[in-house]
């Protein structure tokens, strides 16, 4: 701003008098733009940081109230939010945007697992990112960002039923809920999922051990028309049967390590459009389960998890030509599966992608390596063990092809 002189007799005048220049000579300023072109400029170019330091750098009043009515605007719509590692302040961010009004879509909290290793044992923990949110920083969210679609929230172990209640009712237009590993959240709010958010198409509540038996699923599975669940780890989980009588159209289910279940019947025989499917170490399945798995779902099922289990060449066979669309499947440690249920698999899943064949004692070399030469789109292959001369030809048909070899 260049620097002017003016004869006036009262501070105020002083003050019009530097607004009115401020106009003249700002007038390519940020808040100048209409409110398409702001869009752009703050949801796509700037990030929700930005924004922060944006609001903190006006100081004049006018300019600021007008900037933060823009943030609030409902054609302002920030449609991917995500916190990383190195944000300390989770709480204090969370706070901020709903106390702003900001309008976000989809918010999530990126964590990464560590191991620690010792002596040949390791175990994995989270990192002290997910510390840092508590109940407040999500309160403050949900009290005003109505529009939210999509929460990821999973390892966040201090996020108690008190904040996920207030998120579940303040927020009724969710689609999609991830509070995998969220150990302090119980079946009190998956009632409450089931009362607000009949919009919720996908729900992961994997690894969260509060919640008993089976805490309201039946109504949630028929007050929301979904498509994803995630039981993972929910050892107590069996009723199944609601599942399967009320989610016709469901595509992604998991089951593994649902201790609790002993009959999928109803799945199988009513959820025909599934697309992912894992029933890993679920002792209670048996080969007439997978063969009606392969003739109902068929084409449509592009994933399969079947690891640890007891099946037969047979039901193996049964899915490779019934489900030519597999690109995923994972069967370590079926410990019947021989090499004539692998070749029949290179025959019919020319889709393939990634195969997991870890702990199939059965299954030899021979089986493998039809496998590779059978299926010409696979990126990723595990198995207990190869020779030099089967690496060197795998290495030839396949060059991107990446390889593990171990036990499990």
């Amino acid at each position: 701003m260049s620097t002017f002189i003016v004869n006036v007799d009262s501070k105020e005048d002083v003050v019009i008098e530097e607004e009115r220049e401020e106009e003249e000579v700002e007038k390519l300023c940020l808040l100048s733009f209409n409110i398409s072109i702001l869009d752009i400029i703050l949801t796509q170019f700037l990030t929700i940081n930005d924004v922060g330091l944006l609001d903190t750098a006006y100081c004049s009043k006018k300019k600021r109230r007008k900037f933060l009515n823009i943030l609030s605007n409902e054609c302002i719509m920030f449609d991917n939010v995500s916190f990383d590692e190195i944000f300390e302040s989770i709480d204090n961010a969370m706070i901020y945007i709903g106390k702003r009004n900001i309008n976000i879509l989809n918010l999530s909290v990126k964590r990464r697992m560590k191991y620690n290793y010792n002596d040949n044992n390791f175990h994995s923990y989270q990192s002290n990112l997910s510390d840092h949110l508590t109940d407040n920083g999500l309160i403050g969210l949900s009290k005003y960002c109505s529009n939210l679609r999509s929460l990821d929230i999973s390892l966040c172990e201090n996020i108690t039923d008190i904040a996920m209640i207030e998120v579940i009712k303040n927020c009724n237009l969710l689609q999609s809920l991830n509070i995998s590993c969220c150990k302090r959240i119980s079946g009190n709010s998956i009632v409450e999922i089931s009362n607000h958010c009949s919009n919720l198409k996908a729900l992961d509540i994997s690894g969260c051990i509060k919640i008993k038996k089976n805490s309201g699923i039946k109504e949630l599975t028929e007050n929301c028309n979904l498509e994803s669940l995630n039981f993972s780890g929910c050892w107590e989980f069996s009723d199944t049967a609601v599942i399967g009588r009320n989610c016709s159209n469901i595509k992604s289910l998991n089951l593994s390590g649902c201790n609790g279940v002993v009959y999928i019947t109803e799945i199988i025989n009513n959820c025909k459009k599934l697309e992912l499917f894992n029933i890993s170490a679920l002792h209670s399945i048996h080969d007439d389960d997978i063969k009606t798995i392969a003739i109902n779902c068929n084409h449509n099922l592009k994933s399969l998890d079947i690891s640890f289990g007891y099946f037969n060449d047979s039901s193996i066979i049964e899915v490779a030509r019934n489900c030519t669309n597999l690109e995923y499947l994972n069967l370590s440690s079926c410990i019947k599966v021989t090499d004539n249920a692998i070749i029949e698999i290179g025959l019919y899943c020319k889709n393939l992608q990634y195969i997991n064949l870890k702990g199939c004692n059965k299954i030899t070399n021979i089986g493998i390596l039809e496998i590779v030469r059978q299926c010409g789109n696979l990126k990723s292959l595990e198995c207990k063990k190869l020779t030099d001369d089967n690496m060197i030809e795998i290495s030839q048909l396949l060059p991107n092809l990446s390889i593990t070899v171990g036990m499990r």
